[in-house]
């Protein structure tokens, strides 16, 4: 079956999806996030890693979303990156997202949002946005919850927000 143009919870986690997430990383974050190919394998396969990934007309990555369980990040992220940060069981922890730059303005970073929350509506979600450009904002005019801002996450200098999503109610 063809993945292009689709948005996938993407299971068969593949070297050429490795490899092409570990390049948008490092073309999207500072560089105190970038980390090896075996810890991307690492992060992508491990049992608890929800990844949802939007693919082009030639089925490359266009974006995607990466979540883990919340317990599994936070012992670092209490360390260097948020001190005040609390524990929440059950929660998810949003990772990262990247929309390609080519394909950025096509409403593409709402759709992955919106697929990851609907895949798991019963969960909380927490996450970390850069508060200097328009991923802070865009989570949450789909739906997070500002809690605080952290003003110089992991010692990068840069502000980031500290954002829920709550779970969403069943009607």
């Amino acid at each position: 079956m063809s993945k292009a143009n689709q948005i996938i919870i993407e299971k068969d986690i593949t070297e050429d999806i490795i490899r092409e997430i570990g390049k948008m990383e490092r073309d999207n974050f500072h560089e105190v996030f970038h980390i090896c190919h075996e810890e991307m394998r690492d992060t992508l396969i491990q049992p608890s890693a929800i990844n949802v990934i939007a693919y082009d007309e030639e089925e490359h990555i266009a974006g995607y979303l990466l979540a883990v369980d919340f317990s599994e990040e936070f012992e670092d992220l209490r360390g260097d990156a948020d001190p005040l940060i609390e524990d929440i069981p059950e929660a998810l922890y949003l990772h990262s997202i990247v929309v390609r730059h080519d394909m950025r303005g096509k409403g593409l970073f709402g759709k992955l949002i919106k697929t990851f929350r609907a895949y798991c509506p019963d969960k909380i979600v927490a996450l970390h946005a850069n508060a200097n450009n328009a991923s802070s904002a865009g989570f949450q005019k789909y739906g997070a919850r500002f809690v605080r801002r952290v003003e110089n996450w992991y010692k990068t200098g840069e502000p980031y927000d500290y954002l829920i999503f709550e779970k969403k109610e069943k009607s």
